[in-house]
């Protein structure tokens, strides 16, 4: 009995040393897998960033157009919101002041930017305006003579005609300050790229 337990002795030893090997290479790889991915320096993915964009730059055709960088790290923030009861809401440094207007020489202007845009060949109007404008015009006679000539009710047309007048003139107003803001958008992009 001896004999087999000294020839088992060495097998048994032989298998734990091999169990121990592997134990020790699963730790090492399950180790490899859980620790986190180098992170990449910030300043690096900067300065590549930096650097492809300057490449891109140097590569446009226009040699016009200028690529800035700001890399100061500064950036505007919006200001803190106000405490209790507010009179004047704050105001962006730079906004235009257009909007800091009394309100009848800034509807003034808005007219007269109705007027520029309708009459721009480098501006084309929404399909939607093109034919939604015209359209309300020709409601509004049809709903003055359908109510006050042709269905005469003495208290319920003037009343009908008159909400009707009022609720076309709000659709129409929606449709021309959706326009406008869409004009003054190509008006920003037209100046900044000094497209005409």
């Amino acid at each position: 009995m001896s004999v087999t337990t000294d020839e088992a002795a060495p097998a048994a030893s032989e298998r734990e040393a091999a169990l121990e090997d592997r134990i020790r290479r699963l730790e090492a790889a399950l180790a490899e897998r859980a620790a986190p991915a180098p992170a990449a320096d910030d300043d690096a993915v900067t300065d590549r960033v930096i650097a492809k964009l300057s490449a891109m730059a140097g590569a446009s055709a226009g040699a016009d157009r200028v690529l800035v960088l700001a890399s100061d790290g500064s950036q505007q923030l919006a200001p803190p919101p106000p405490n209790g009861a507010v009179l004047h809401p704050p105001v962006a440094p730079g906004t235009d002041p257009i909007y800091r207007r009394w309100f009848f020489t800034q509807l003034w202007a808005e007219v007269q930017l109705a007027f520029r845009m309708y009459f721009d060949p480098h501006y084309r109007l929404s399909r939607t305006t093109q034919f939604a404008i015209p359209g309300i015009a020709l409601l509004l006679v049809f709903n003055y003579f359908f109510f006050s000539v042709w269905v005469s009710i003495i208290f319920v047309s003037p009343v009908v005609e008159r909400v009707l007048a009022v609720a076309l003139g709000v659709l129409g107003y929606k449709l021309i300050v959706r326009e406008l803001a869409r004009y003054r958008d190509v008006l920003e992009y037209m100046a900044r790229y000094g497209v005409r």
